[in-house]
């Protein structure tokens, strides 16, 4: 988000005045998100009135955070930071960051030493884990109990924007470069990531550590490659899934999916880039639902989520992910409204199943039938039978986005599953597994699972 100055006239005594009703009247989150859009949008003259009024005097202009590098946010509350340039097998270029170890906790240099990774889920990086207060963000929390920590990017985000120029993707302005969804996250970002974590640190294997799409791409990546169940000691899955169910509990983001499905419908091209650009278009088409879907669902109220650091969010939140990926979560949905337990890989061939089905449509750059892909007319089935890393999923009532229904079935799915962990509060929504200031919990569960499984 750009740093704007002051040019309000309205004064500092009429903007704390204005955040304060915001601030009882609950709707604060709601107008931090519509600043938050106007800024990314560019339309500087809504964006600096609105936060010139609202926000940047009272709130967020002696935020020590506002405006800081990831590794600005790392070195500046005393912890250390690397930066490590990861090459995946298909040619992507991928930053990943490391805390070795905590303010408190010295280096160690032995080779079986405790090791952490922590993927980006959908639409973030690994600013995710860090853009908090020291004792709030999950990164730190890990250092500081001694653990080697390791923040995952995926392509497409801030952190995966370059490719080496070869083969079938040139350039990041090709629409090649985003024809990938969660599995190719799993397949190529996760797994290079883990073996040159591996390669670095001498560790036999790592503790993963899966929120919402990183525990997604995990599961694909142990279905496809078999071989990396070794390079994982355990998998806590927090908000995760595999799959979704038919239908959401919650009547807003049944709004926000009908909108997103008849919008991937007419986009001609879906492998471009699904950005911020994007995310304005589908929101502009249903705002109630989308700002339900981010003041609601991602950061909760303000029991659960500290709302002043919302800005801080919204300068690494939301990331860029792909068109093709946001179909595969429409297939994903749609399969399951069939009845249909079993996860299959992108389908080519059909976008939307039931009533409705549009077959391949050679006007749209699909890059293929799936028997060009793969060598039949379906897509392979993400088996989990391959699955064997020890699993405990962490999930919640209030998280209406992957419910506790999904959480049940996803459960039952898997052969390994070791524990779970409920959380019985209709107040602790998808995104509180990340940003909880009030309890934090589950992030000490997981470390006490990972430390029994640890080699």
């Amino acid at each position: 988000m750009p740093v704007f100055k002051s040019t309000s006239p309205l004064g500092t005594r009429k903007a704390q005045l204005s955040l304060r009703f915001f601030v009882n009247s609950g709707l604060l989150p709601v107008l931090l998100i519509q600043i938050g859009l106007l800024a990314r949008e560019g339309d500087n003259q809504q964006f600096t009135t609105l936060l010139d009024a609202f926000v940047f005097d009272a709130a967020t202009k002696d935020d020590p955070d506002s405006g800081k590098s990831m590794r600005q946010l790392v070195e500046n509350k005393g912890y250390p930071f690397e930066e490590h340039r990861i090459v995946t097998a298909d040619g992507y270029v991928l930053i990943t960051h490391r805390i070795p170890h905590g303010r408190q906790t010295p280096f160690i240099q032995e080779t079986n030493k405790k090791v952490v990774f922590l993927p980006a889920p959908l639409f973030c990086s690994s600013t995710f884990y860090v853009d908090d207060l020291a004792n709030n963000s999950i990164g730190y929390i890990f250092a500081d109990q001694g653990f080697d920590v390791w923040l995952g990017n995926t392509r497409g985000n801030a952190f995966g924007m370059e490719t080496l120029n070869r083969g079938r993707v040139q350039s990041v302005k090709d629409k090649e470069f985003y024809n990938y969804t969660l599995v190719e996250h799993g397949i190529f970002d996760v797994a290079a990531q883990i073996d040159y974590i591996l390669q670095v640190t001498g560790a036999k294997n790592v503790s993963y550590f899966g929120h919402s799409q990183g525990a997604a791409s995990g599961f694909a990546l142990l279905s496809k490659r078999p071989a990396y169940n070794s390079k994982i000691s355990a998998l806590a899955s927090l908000g995760g899934f595999r799959t979704f169910g038919c239908n959401f509990d919650d009547p807003f983001l049944k709004s926000l999916w009908r909108s997103v499905k008849a919008f991937v419908k007419t986009m001609r091209q879906f492998t471009e880039e699904f950005g911020w650009s994007t995310i304005n278009q589908l929101c502009r088409s249903n705002w109630p639902a989308c700002r339900h879907l981010l003041t609601t669902v991602i950061y909760g109220d303000d029991n659960h989520s500290n709302i002043t650091r919302i800005p801080i969010y919204l300068e690494h939140y939301p990331q860029s992910s792909s068109m093709k990926n946001l179909i595969y979560y429409t297939q994903m949905q749609e399969v399951a409204c069939l009845g249909e337990k079993r996860v299959f890989e992108f389908n080519y061939d059909e976008l939307f199943y039931g009533d409705e089905v549009l077959l391949h449509d050679p006007a749209v750059q699909f890059y293929g039938h799936n028997q060009e892909v793969y060598g039949d007319i379906r897509p392979p089935v993400l088996s989990t039978e391959n699955i064997r890393v020890p699993v405990k999923v962490y999930y919640s009532d209030g998280d209406t986005l992957i419910t506790t229904n999904n959480q049940k079935a996803l459960i039952a799915s898997l052969p390994n599953v070791v524990g779970e962990y409920h959380i019985r509060d209709k107040g602790f929504v998808h995104g509180s597994f990340a940003h909880s200031p009030y309890n934090m919990t589950h992030v000490y569960d997981t470390i006490q699972f990972f430390n029994e499984f640890f080699l």
